[in-house]
């Protein structure tokens, strides 16, 4: 991974080296979209970076009990051994991970993820040898978030000018607590990661998104790394409705963080494990939270553990912390098989990757609101505890986390509606979003390994013990009920019930998906399997005789299904397996999964999301870039707008366009959130001066009028209001003069003040609102994560995405929308007055009405038609005037495809020899990320 590595590093210092090179040279309204882009994609290659230190891993997850702890304990152990044991290096002793560490009774974990691995790590604390890793309270955030708009339905809705109007309060007050230097536990970048996070989950939220519109998270990311770790909550209140509850939940575990001196990891010893009946991985310990020392060791004394607090290592020191604290904190569970599993052939895959064990998903509570506030302290828990599983499997899949994905699934119906989802977005972001893709990837990881087997996604039919009762209670002609219900109910339907990827049968354009599995548990099968062994641990020696028959019909039934064929690619092998004594199934699987491990595969994914990221930011640098060879500038172009034409002439077939170029318009919303927060910022400042030299300048006019000099403020220049005082006085020399009239009152910046102003760019308010607004609009369709772009537009290379918003860039300095926006504006942005003449709506109509024509034309419209590109089917120019059924789409298109030429050309007889500075440092930025 060091060439992985390297490669992050290179784009990383690119990308700093660019953010800086914005902030010399590009025009202000670029500036606020193109350093909002570049920092995200910074946040992405760091996020590559951190993912190379990270073993490949195959994840076990599913609904609430599935049977995935019963698969752990088959993959994680010897196949010679009865039971999965965990291994305390530092006094050698074995746990049985079953009776001695996992909650008895098929109760939940806590909502953490457990890693199952066989790597030693050096330097942990020789009593503490177990690694818990912690959530941050940028994950708080986000669990809290994902739990509350997950589960509580018809959420109370302040009102937009309400919620703005107490954010502003809030951020007024913190302000005041703002120390000199930043807290180091929370950055700019881990805040607008949240942003980003709940963008992409909770988009469609009201809070969320209004939140957005207000500019909630930059603000917020300018504060709250300089405020202390309890006062965060008082601005991130607003995301959960500001209920108390949350509000208490979110201040106690971040005490508890602080208590940790805010470490991202610590080290307990096996007494956080055991006994189990106090473990932090059991579920209970979340009500107990609110316990006292006391209350908790007296419900607990029959277990012999005399203390609610645990001793932990976290940063290098020793802390004692409330276990139950401390249980809702960890976000993963490190423990460590013992040595032998290795020496098992068929366990090959852990010498590669490591088995993460993920609580199971359940269906959301769907609390109203108002029932929610009423509700005990457990149930309010619960809505946290649903948040933190959803949010950890998001976490793993984003970030790298997951290479191979078991889908664990019992007998029976499965409820979690969220379930399908997750698992397709799973597919569509590490295997592909079409059965042709999907064939592609197959294919080359197949020749990148060598290996037959190139499927990252198995499902786990658990609990097949049923079919053995089912098929007990019906006659032979009655078994492919069986297998239709298990296999295409269950399964195959429910996980595409409509989608328009129907994965299951389509997976890729070859074949359906075959990679289902069936596994029995021995301990569930005593009534057909002649057994010796007690409550706990089975020896089967065989079918009994009685079941025999009915054994050999299901087979013959379950290898000639057509369901159980389309899905199983052994369909002989794999029911051979299962029901051999003591087998479960995990045998004929294990073939399938151990090439899947191989850290190569994870390596290219890596790779080639680093390749994405610098492409991406090498086209967002280049619109900037004007090289000296025009030859070269207009071949790029040519080879931009054939993709772009293609990706338009999809979206057309498909009848997305009229939706994508309303996506890069601007909302009202947009507009009217930058002109509040200018008529309420700087130029509200200009407009009270101004206000205060009206009534100044009025007695300065009556004066100068009483000696017979006619002077229109803000009309007169400066030079003629002096010729008339030289000559009323007969006063030649010009610092005589002045001194003269200040005896008489009048001084000489009073009088600059009353005189013509001339406007420039830079001291024009019309001029820095429109800069303003250009570039919200701009960061606006920038922010268009990859998921929407996908689902929506159809666009699977953000590289394309990029080159459409760098065509809206170009064209807007070639066409003059500035300078359109600021004619348009200016009578109604200067007559703006706090009592008198709030013009909000108007404003904003205006500007986005002249943005979004420019958007719908490309700005076209404003070059006169003998000008414009020439539609090939009609023959006349594009977006003519009253033609009888013109294609807007396809005019669209052609405008797109053209402008790519247009810009070269116009960029070229742009007067470059002031910037041959900032184009000598851009080209050599752009270099260093081409360079491998």
């Amino acid at each position: 991974m060091k060439d992985i590595v390297a490669k992050c590093q290179i784009v990383g210092r690119g990308i700093s080296s660019a953010l800086r090179w914005m902030e010399e040279f590009a025009s202000e309204e670029k500036q606020r979209a193109s350093l909002a882009k570049l920092k995200k994609l910074n946040r992405e290659i760091k996020k590559l970076e951190r993912a190379t230190h990270l073993k490949p891993a195959v994840a076990l997850f599913g609904p609430s009990q599935a049977g995935k702890s019963f698969m752990v304990g088959l993959l994680a152990k010897s196949s010679s051994d009865e039971v999965m044991y965990v291994a305390d290096d530092t006094t050698g002793k074995m746990y049985d991970f079953t009776d001695q560490i996992n909650p008895p009774g098929g109760k939940e974990s806590t909502g953490l993820v457990t890693r199952f691995t066989v790597e030693r790590h050096a330097g942990q604390p020789a009593d503490k040898p177990i690694m818990v890793k912690l959530f941050s309270q940028v994950d708080l955030v986000k669990i809290i978030a994902v739990g509350f708009h997950k589960n509580i339905i018809e959420p109370a809705t302040c009102p937009r000018e309400q919620l703005l109007g107490e954010v502003e309060k809030v951020l007024a007050d913190l302000r005041g607590e703002m120390r000199e230097t930043p807290y180091p536990e929370i950055d700019e970048d881990q805040i607008m990661g949240i942003k980003e996070y709940l963008s992409m989950k909770l988009g469609d939220k009201y809070i969320i998104r209004t939140l957005d519109e207000m500019s909630f998270w930059e603000r917020a990311a300018e504060i709250l790394p300089y405020v202390s770790w309890d006062k965060r909550y008082e601005l991130l209140q607003f995301i959960w409705g500001k209920h108390d509850f949350f509000n208490d939940l979110f201040i106690l575990l971040s005490r508890g963080l602080s208590t940790l001196n805010f470490a991202n990891m610590a080290y307990v010893g096996f007494d956080a494990l055991v006994p189990r009946e106090v473990s932090i991985i059991d579920v209970s310990r979340y009500s107990e939270i609110k316990e006292s020392e006391e209350e908790w060791c007296r419900k607990n004394a029959r277990t012999g553990v005399r203390t609610k607090s645990l001793e932990v290592s976290a940063g290098g020191k020793l802390a004692n912390i409330d276990r139950t604290i401390l249980s809702a904190l960890i976000s993963e569970l490190v423990l460590t098989l013992p040595t032998n599993v290795l020496e098992d052939h068929s366990r090959d895959f852990l010498k590669n990757a490591d088995i993460l064990d993920f609580p199971g998903e359940r269906s959301a509570d769907m609390f109203k609101e108002r029932d929610f506030v009423v509700k005990g302290f457990e149930d309010q828990l619960k809505v946290f505890l649903r948040g933190r599983v959803s949010y950890l499997f998001d976490y793993y899949s984003l970030n790298f986390g997951i290479s191979s994905l078991c889908l664990v699934l019992g007998d029976g119906n499965h409820e979690v509606a969220q379930l399908p989802h997750l698992i397709l977005e799973w597919i569509h972001g590490i295997h592909g979003e079409s059965p042709e893709a999907r064939a592609r990837k197959e294919s080359d990881t197949k020749m990148l390994t060598g290996q037959d087997y190139a499927n990252p996604l198995f499902v786990i039919l658990s609990k097949f013990n049923t079919a053995f009762d089912k098929g007990n209670a019906m006659k032979k002609e009655g078994y492919y009920s069986i297998w239709n219900g298990r296999f295409d109910d269950n399964f195959s339907q429910a996980y595409t019930k409509q989608m328009t990827d129907v994965w299951t049968k389509k997976w890729t354009d070859k074949d359906s998906f075959k990679n289902v599995f069936i596994l029995r548990n021995p301990m569930f099968s005593k009534a057909y399997f002649k057994n010796r062994g007690g409550e706990t641990h089975v020896w089967e020696e065989g079918l009994k005789e009685e079941f025999e028959v009915m054994m050999s019909y299901m087979r013959e039934s379950f290898v000639t299904d057509e369901n159980v064929r389309s899905l199983v690619d052994k369909p002989e092998a794999c029911w051979d397996d299962m029901i051999q004594p003591n087998h479960s199934g995990i045998d004929y699987m294990m073939p399938y999964l151990t090439p899947v491990t191989d850290p190569r595969i994870k390596k290219k994914q890596i790779e080639d999301a680093v390749e994405q990221v610098r492409k991406i930011v090498l086209n967002e640098l280049e619109q900037y870039y004007v090289g000296g060879n025009i030859e070269v500038e207009l071949s790029k172009a040519k080879k931009n707008a054939l993709q772009t034409n293609l990706l338009i002439g999809k979206m057309i077939s498909e009848q997305r366009t009229g939706k994508f170029i309303t996506a890069l318009s601007c909302p009202d919303y947009v507009a009217r959130r930058v002109y509040q927060e200018f008529v309420n910022g700087q130029f509200a400042v200009q407009k009270e001066v101004s206000q205060v030299n009206v009534s100044d300048n009025q007695v300065l006019v009556d004066l100068l009028d009483s000696y017979g000099i006619q002077v229109v403020p803000g009309k007169t220049r400066y030079e003629e209001i002096i010729s008339q005082l030289k000559t009323v006085t007969d006063i030649d020399d010009e610092k005589m003069l002045l001194e003269v009239i200040g005896e008489a009152g009048i001084d000489e910046a009073d009088l600059h003040a009353l005189a013509f102003y001339d406007r420039t760019k830079e001291n024009d308010p019309v001029y820095q609102f429109v800069n303003r607004l250009v570039g919200e609009w701009l960061r606006h369709i920038d922010s268009m994560d990859s998921s929407r772009l996908k689902e929506e537009f159809c666009i699977v290379n953000p590289v394309a995405f990029v080159q459409v918003v760098g065509v809206l860039k170009d064209n807007y300095e070639r066409v003059g929308l500035k300078e359109r926006l600021v004619d348009a504006l200016r009578s109604q942005v200067e007559s703006y007055d706090v009592s008198r003449n709030q013009n909000f709506e108007l404003v904003t109509r205006i500007a986005s009405s002249v943005i979004n024509q420019f958007v719908f034309s490309l700005g076209w419209i404003w070059v006169p038609v003998s000008e414009r590109p020439v539609q090939k089917s009609s023959g006349t120019p594009i977006f003519t005037p009253g033609e009888e059924g013109m294609d807007i789409a396809q005019s669209w298109r052609t405008g797109l495809v053209e402008s790519f030429v247009a810009n070269v050309y116009f960029k070229s007889k742009v007067d470059n020899k002031s910037n041959l500075k900032s184009m000598s440092k851009l080209g050599e930025i752009i270099h260093s990320i081409q360079e491998d």
